[in-house]
């Protein structure tokens, strides 16, 4: 992905009640999250950082007729720690869409890291496949 500046930074209210750290956040240390997001330029590894920091997880209430079904938790590394931002926050410091994180989380796999691209190259099952095809002609 090409790289992006940080964006406009949360100022709710809301997250100081719900204990997230968006007030600890400096512009220093967005622009560094941001830089550190973008430095390896490699697209698997951008979706394996966004996979490692946004957990989803059930959601605990049900409304009627809710077609929502997780609950998408979202954390930066502040001073060598984990903490929990809102999604704006999320968003504008590492500049990524939410369409880019539902991609890497869907990429993801059991063990946490994100799927190798499957295309180009042949694989060695092919391969056997095709000589016993040529062999029964």
């Amino acid at each position: 992905m090409p790289k992006k500046s940080v964006g406009v930074r949360c100022k709710s209210s809301r997250c100081r009640d719900r204990e997230f750290y968006c007030h600890e956040l400096t512009v220093q240390d967005r622009i560094e999250i941001n830089v550190g997001f973008f430095r390896s330029g490699q697209l698997s590894d951008q979706r394996n950082f966004l996979a490692s920091y946004v957990d989803s997880k059930e959601t605990t209430k049900k409304k009627e007729g809710s077609r929502k079904n997780k609950t998408m938790i979202y954390t930066l590394p502040i001073h060598e720690q984990r903490k929990q931002v809102c999604q704006h926050m999320f968003l504008s410091t590492l500049g990524v869409t939410e369409r880019q994180i539902r991609t890497a989380l869907k990429k993801r796999q059991r063990d946490g890291q994100i799927a190798m691209k499957g295309r180009g190259g042949r694989r060695e099952a092919e391969k056997v496949e095709d000589e016993e095809k040529r062999q029964s002609y």
